[in-house]
Order: structure tokens, then sequence, then C-alpha cells
């Protein structure tokens, strides 16, 4: 699992590298904020469930270097 995670997050930094070089060539590409989406009270919701906290967590330890959580 741990060999996945890189990926993904390899694979995120590459995307988000790839979106700002074209904002930069094009401004009017860039998304819109995120209140503006129809979801976007659902997904406020979402983020209370334990699961995404979880997620949070193992992220931020991530961040921190540390192994066990």
């Amino acid at each position: 699992m741990p060999f996945i995670l890189s990926y993904i997050k390899d694979k995120h930094k590459k995307e988000q590298r790839i979106y700002n070089e074209k904002i930069k060539e094009n401004p009017s590409l860039k998304l819109p904020p995120l209140e503006s989406y129809p979801d976007y009270e659902a997904a406020l919701k979402e983020k209370q469930c334990l699961t995404y906290k979880l997620g949070e967590a193992l992220i931020e330890a991530n961040k921190r270097g540390h192994s066990n959580i």
C-alpha cells in the first residue's frame, strides 16, 4: 500500500505542476472557486466523517515524517 500511496502522491504533484503551467499560459482555464460547485455543502458535511478524518491524520503524519500513528 505505501507504494500505491507514493505513486498517487507523485502523480498528483505532476498534475499540479502541469495545471499551474497551463494557468500561467492561459488564465481563463483556472477552475472556479469551490464554493461555486453545487455539492459544496455536501462536501463540507463529508469532512466530518471518521474516514475523512483518518485520511487527514495519515496525511499529516506523512508530512511530519512519523511512520506510526
